[in-house]
């Protein structure tokens, strides 16, 4: 057998190989990011449940200074934003807010599915252990599966530094 038919049924090994991987992996995900403010749970929520305040702490704006975001009503159930920019378009829409629990939001980018999110509140004494969580579902046949594997890389970095400016603008304010 010559050396490129080996070579190509190699290649045919491995596309068979992720494929069939790809029918036994998961296609969810779910991001868990945390941290502890010194500050109380109502205080926090002044920045967090209010989207007219999002702009103070997220740095969604430094990512891509092209996004344009409409609040379309900024508190309470029903709060709701949409934005596009060159790293594209979604909205939000929060469906549980409360100043001592925090918000629960669903998430909608550039037409997926829509992921649950939400950023929640623990009190720790005189902290708050500030917790950020999106889950989902990538419906992509074959390579959702692997996606959803490096949605924590994807995301995680970037919802831990929210997380971090967030902490330091409720603690020096």
């Amino acid at each position: 057998m010559s050396k490129i038919r080996i070579f190509i049924y190699a290649i045919y090994a491995v596309l068979a190989l992720i494929v069939t991987c790809s029918y036994f992996l998961p296609n969810t995900y779910q991001i868990n990011k945390s941290i502890l403010i010194n500050s109380a749970p109502d205080k926090i929520h002044y920045y967090v449940g209010n989207l007219d305040n999002w702009p103070e702490w997220s740095l969604w704006l430094k990512q891509d200074p092209s996004l344009n975001i409409q609040v379309l009503q900024p508190t309470g159930k029903g709060a709701s934003q949409r934005w596009q920019g060159t790293s594209g378009k979604g909205s939000l829409t929060f469906i549980r807010e409360d100043k001592w629990y925090g918000i629960d939001y669903d998430l909608i980018i550039d037409n997926n599915p829509p992921s649950r999110a939400g950023i929640h509140y623990i009190l720790e004494d005189s902290s708050t252990l500030v917790e950020w969580v999106i889950s989902g579902k990538v419906d992509i046949p074959i390579a959702g599966p692997f996606m959803a594997l490096l949605m924590d890389s994807f995301l995680g970095g970037v919802l831990q530094d929210n997380l971090e400016n967030l902490k330091h603008v409720v603690e020096n304010n």
